[in-house]
């Protein structure tokens, strides 16, 4: 909880609090479906993807769970 999503940035205020090096945590912020580099030929040979493979920055763990279970509407992650 240390991003603040309506501002899009790191919440100084946050990391005052927990004693966060806001200078620590990434500078660039970037969407989670952003490409941010690509495979290269070291890493292609150790995983087996293609060289050139575009990698995508992710989510973070709870999002990225409700969405591999399904839970693709509000409300759809809380039972009921």
């Amino acid at each position: 909880g240390v991003f603040d999503i309506r501002k899009k940035n790191w919440s100084d205020e946050m990391c005052k609090l927990l004693g966060i090096d806001r200078h620590k945590l990434p500078q660039k912020i970037v969407s989670s479906s952003d490409i941010v580099g690509h495979v290269n030929k070291t890493y292609a040979g150790l995983t087996g993807l293609l060289e050139g493979t575009p990698v995508v920055s992710g989510g973070i763990d709870a999002p990225v769970a409700q969405l591999s279970a399904g839970a693709l509407f509000e409300g759809e992650h809380v039972a009921m």
